[in-house]
């Protein structure tokens, strides 16, 4: 089974690692890759955060330019996805053009509440989503509120926009809905949700097996479990493909 990870959270040497973490975790970036395979992921792609830095735009740039490092030290497994920062809009724009000259074509997960903003879709912001979709950039986020998700797909209906974590039934079923109503929504499956049993089957019987994407949220949470997670559901062979890595590589193209 071909398994692109599109949530994951990995970091370079020097930088402390130890804040996302609960229990232990990687200690060096071979290890993580090291982990990540052995739970059968076959490439990964995500944003280094961090604690202590990501509320200048100095520091976005700098975790930005770590995942260009780890995508250069391993480029047949990881694959960078950059912050953008909604209270920075020229920078944002700046560093989406660099990057994408470098082949980047994933902006997130961005995760508001540990880089320092609160909303995506604040007016200011716009030209940045309005580069993206230019671009055919797709774009995954924590989620913040309804209303901020809402104007978001409807001001950009060209941006895919993948929200994370399928979380509690009512919280998925606000996704699932989103879902049906905007062609360009998407639900990265990463941290809590799929133990729930029969999520998957329950989502793509409403949805499709087009609008899933395949995450874990290493090394905040164990990926084997996303990995089997998805493998116990009851699907089709196109749906495992589709969720695995179909999508991602369709959104990325």
């Amino acid at each position: 089974m071909y398994i692109i990870d599109a949530h994951i959270h990995p970091f370079i040497e020097g930088r402390d690692n130890t804040g996302l973490v609960r229990y232990g975790g990687p200690r060096s970036p071979e290890e993580f890759v090291a982990e990540l395979k052995r739970a059968g992921v076959s490439k990964a792609c995500g944003t280094v955060i961090s604690p202590t830095d990501g509320k200048d735009f100095a520091d976005i740039k700098r975790l930005n330019d770590d995942a260009i490092k780890l995508w250069q030290m391993f480029p047949d497994f990881f694959i960078p996805g950059i912050h953008i920062h909604t209270h920075h809009v020229e920078a944002s724009c700046r560093e989406i053009e660099e990057k994408y000259v470098l082949g980047v074509r994933w902006v997130g997960e961005l995760v508001p509440y540990m880089t320092g903003h609160d909303l995506y879709a604040t007016r200011d912001a716009f030209p940045i989503y309005d580069l993206m979709q230019e671009k055919g950039m797709a774009l995954n986020i924590h989620p913040t509120t309804d209303a901020d998700l809402e104007e978001l797909m409807q001001n950009f209906p060209r941006l895919n926009i993948v929200v994370a974590h399928p979380d509690e039934k009512p919280e998925f079923e606000a996704h699932l809905d989103r879902m049906r109503r905007y062609k360009n929504a998407y639900l990265d499956i990463s941290g809590t949700g799929l133990f729930r049993n029969g999520l998957m089957r329950y989502g793509i019987d409403r949805v499709g097996k087009e609008r899933f994407i395949f995450g874990t949220d290493f090394p905040i949470c164990n990926p084997a479990m996303q990995v089997h997670g998805v493998l116990y559901e009851k699907l089709t062979s196109a749906e495992f493909e589709a969720v695995f890595s179909g999508n991602f590589l369709a959104l990325t193209a």
